[in-house]
């Protein structure tokens, strides 16, 4: 779905790719998101410039590597950050980094005929079932 919304836009850190290859062997759905990486479709950061370094280094130590890395490559290149972890959000917003939430994504997914407004809650059901999250559509 997001490759649908967002073509070759997305992109993920090398921290994020790790966190996948390690969740991959508990949770099989995140092989998807390896899939994609080897297809092409899912690009991985690798670069991180001396001032989104220095970023990361300020941010606070609740932070993963990951999200720390995250934060700071979306701040300093203007990406948005698409996240539904409230310290996450907390952040961006302090930094004025534009983010999305499940919500969000959902809703232009409806918007952009991918998914149905009928198909919604059974979304949500699964997602609160599976992710122990529950977007609020």
């Amino acid at each position: 779905m997001l490759e649908k919304l967002y073509g070759d836009g997305l992109a993920i850190t090398r921290f994020v790719e790790s966190e996948i290859r390690t969740g991959a062997a508990n949770l099989p759905k995140l092989q998807v998101g390896l899939d994609a990486i080897a297809a092409g479709r899912l690009r991985v950061v690798d670069d991180v410039s001396p001032e989104e370094l220095a970023t990361m280094q300020a941010l606070p130590p609740k932070f993963s590597a990951a999200d720390k890395t995250n934060i700071a490559v979306a701040g300093h290149r203007k990406w948005t950050l698409l996240t539904d972890e409230r310290a996450m959000l907390a952040e961006c917003g302090r930094r004025t980094i534009a983010t999305l939430r499940t919500e969000d994504v959902l809703r232009e997914a409806v918007q952009a005929g991918i998914l149905k407004q009928d198909d919604l809650p059974g979304i949500a059901d699964e997602m609160a079932q599976k992710a122990k999250y529950r977007p609020q559509i």
